[in-house]
């Protein structure tokens, strides 16, 4: 496949989690390089700091929860946005979550009358946070959210006691519990099958650059399949710790909670549609939304991905 003519800048905002590292592993590689494509990541300490750069053009793609795609195109999200077209163009995992606390508290009900982090309180994780408490028999009235940010925020906020409680990604989840935080509950127990971390742009957005997204793509799918290679361990756990500001030994924990192609990351980063209903359902349930209930194929577009792979 010729390269591209002329270089080409992407711009990807990220979260600080395993979720990435697909990606980091095409920069580490240079997967793109021969196409002309330059990646340029940045870590977002929010999904609200995420989706305003993305509506003001500072990022061409986003990495970010499923929920988050649907809750700003159904005028759901923290701010709204007054036509959105966010779409997801490609998978990355389960949503793989923990639910972590402090010490002290021993059981998911020990929550009462304690402050949770979530990211944004009506996004994202809180949605499955929300749905864990509900199942354990907690009223909303019960707790108090607080707005943090992205999951190393959550663990900060967790190691600086100003929270109680909070959902922790893949490898904080697994450093939280080494530290002698309580492990009280996995996202998969109550919200499974669920479309977790995608790739998301404004389809005006993509338009203006679906060749090179195909190529991303290709070149992220290539990325996952190299990590799905026992042989590139270690490897993959320096490339994790440099990327996110950990030891090496902490990134390398999560590799085999990590690289699971039916609860961890996807191999070719394919999109399910039946994650994606999931998501809505949950969405539904949890918030008591009236109205009816989408299509998981309006947040997707599905034609990017078969293009890039086919």
């Amino acid at each position: 496949m010729p390269a591209l003519k002329r270089a080409v800048h992407l711009t990807v905002a990220v979260f600080k989690t395993a979720s990435s590292w697909p990606l980091y592993v095409v920069v580490e590689k240079g997967l793109l390089r021969r196409d002309g494509v330059s990646i340029e990541v940045v870590h977002v300490k929010s999904s609200i700091q995420q989706f305003r750069g993305l509506v003001d053009g500072d990022y061409d793609l986003g990495h970010t929860l499923m929920d988050n795609v649907v809750a700003y195109d159904e005028h759901m999200g923290a701010f709204d946005v007054k036509k959105p077209d966010f779409a997801a163009f490609m998978g990355g995992d389960a949503g793989q979550a923990s639910l972590v606390a402090r010490r002290g508290i021993n059981s998911i009900r020990g929550l009462k009358g304690k402050v949770l982090g979530v990211d944004a309180p009506s996004t994202g994780l809180a949605i499955v946070l929300l749905q864990i408490l509900r199942e354990s028999g907690l009223k909303r009235s019960d707790f108090r959210l607080v707005s943090v940010g992205g999951t190393d925020l959550r663990m900060e906020a967790m190691a600086a006691e100003t929270v109680d409680a909070c959902m922790l990604n893949p490898p904080f989840d697994l450093i939280a519990q080494k530290r002698g935080l309580r492990l009280l509950a996995s996202s998969r127990e109550f919200v499974a099958p669920y479309e977790g971390t995608v790739g998301v742009a404004r389809l005006s957005r993509l338009k203006e650059i679906r060749a090179i997204v195909r190529k991303y793509v290709r070149a992220y799918a290539s990325a996952g399949l190299w990590l799905f290679n026992p042989s590139n361990r270690a490897e993959a756990g320096r490339i994790l710790s440099e990327r996110i500001g950990l030891k090496e030994s902490e990134a390398t924990l999560c590799y085999d909670e990590v690289i699971d192609p039916r609860e961890g990351i996807s191999p070719c980063a394919s999109l399910s549609l039946r994650g994606i209903k999931s998501v809505i359902n949950l969405r539904w349930d949890v918030t008591g939304v009236r109205r009816k209930r989408p299509s998981p194929e309006e947040f997707v577009d599905l034609g990017l991905y078969y293009e890039a792979l086919s």
